[in-house]
């Protein structure tokens, strides 16, 4: 059974023993989901062939000039890296990096952040980076990107008691969340469920770029606050 063959629970089921959290499966879908271990590394690359010639000689197609031809009819490649912070039980930050992880004075001022949200926050803990596809056969188009990268963040909230998700830049708002959760976004703020509220904020190389982009994202903070004030006064 190849990738694309799959069910949407297996899938899933693949995706979350990709990232080692097989654990945050739901009860109920426990004896649904069958993983096939058995598909070699490598069953999702270009089959080679041999095709009969003129004279009767058989020639081997070059699996790189398969590839090449698949490149130019299909989508090309995506390959993407997230990075998690976890600073409390509640709050969960995610943003995109390209080549380097967040250097010094981005994690700085991500602090910085995070204490205008929590003052009780000093620090941040060190940053999980979890990057597409997790292994080189994986199929790497939208659709499979977009599966895996819901089956994560659902993953992400369930774990923790998460009432807040920091999103940081247009990159991890695009991938993180469907064309209609975008949509639904309110002056920078996203509720995912009853529980849960994401504040989608520039990134931090941007903000680093242009200040006033932290004024920005201090007014989305101010609005989430008062709006947990509100509810608490209820």
């Amino acid at each position: 059974m190849t990738q694309k063959q799959k069910s949407p629970t297996q899938l899933r089921e693949h995706y979350l023993q990709t990232l080692g959290i097989v654990q945050y499966i739901p009860k109920d879908l426990a004896d649904e989901v069958m993983v096939d271990n058995s598909v070699a590394p490598e069953a999702d690359n270009a089959e080679i062939k041999e095709i009969p010639q003129k004279n009767n000689e058989k020639t081997t197609i070059d699996k790189s000039a398969v590839q090449a031809v698949r490149t130019d009819d299909a989508e090309v490649p995506l390959a993407l890296k997230f990075v998690f912070w976890q600073p409390t039980d509640q709050l969960l930050i995610a943003t995109t990096t390209e080549e380097q992880l967040p250097d010094g004075q981005q994690v700085n001022l991500l602090a910085k952040i995070v204490a205008a949200i929590d003052n009780q926050l000093s620090g941040l803990p060190q940053f999980d980076v979890i990057t597409w596809p997790p292994h080189p056969s994986m199929q790497s188009g939208e659709q499979e990107v977009r599966e895996f990268t819901a089956t994560l963040i659902k993953s992400r909230l369930a774990a923790k008691s998460t009432k807040l998700l920091l999103v940081l830049g247009q990159s991890a708002e695009n991938w993180l969340f469907s064309k209609q959760q975008r949509s639904a976004c309110d002056q920078g703020l996203l509720a995912i469920d009853s529980e849960v509220t994401a504040i989608i904020a520039p990134s931090l190389e941007q903000m680093l770029e242009k200040p006033q982009l932290k004024r920005d994202t201090w007014q989305i903070i101010c609005r989430y606050l008062n709006k947990i004030a509100l509810k608490a006064n209820l």
